[in-house]
């Protein structure tokens, strides 16, 4: 999974905050994870991918950018709950489980920590 990248989303609730946001979650690539990795699973036949998504509509997204940030973090660990869950179905250990990958893999940007999704 991918560090949260919150600078975008916030840009556009503060653009459009009249706007809904759909998060979109995906299982069936998680393992590849690095440009490398990618280009040794071309072509990528036979790997099933399970999509899901939910809509939040406007105005349920906090209109304050700092509480939209507590609530991307929470949005944010839903979908790495959800790919977890997937992937326990198959036999396969929770991503949140591995090692993170080698260092500079995020572009030199630090993460922002994820939040635990409450209930």
């Amino acid at each position: 999974m991918l560090p949260p990248r919150p600078a975008g989303v916030l840009a556009c609730l503060a653009a459009r905050p009249e706007a809904g946001v759909v998060v979109v979650a995906h299982t069936g690539l998680d393992d590849l994870v690095s440009p490398l990795l990618v280009w040794r699973a071309l072509p990528l036949h036979g790997r099933p991918m399970t999509v899901r998504w939910w809509h939040v509509p406007a105005g349920t997204v906090p209109p304050v950018p700092a509480r939209q940030l507590q609530w991307l973090r929470v949005q944010w660990a839903l979908v790495d709950s959800w790919i977890d869950a997937r992937r326990a179905q198959v036999g396969l250990p929770p991503l949140s489980a591995q090692p993170a990958g080698p260092e500079g893999d995020d572009g030199g940007q630090d993460a922002d920590p994820v939040l635990e999704a409450p209930g």
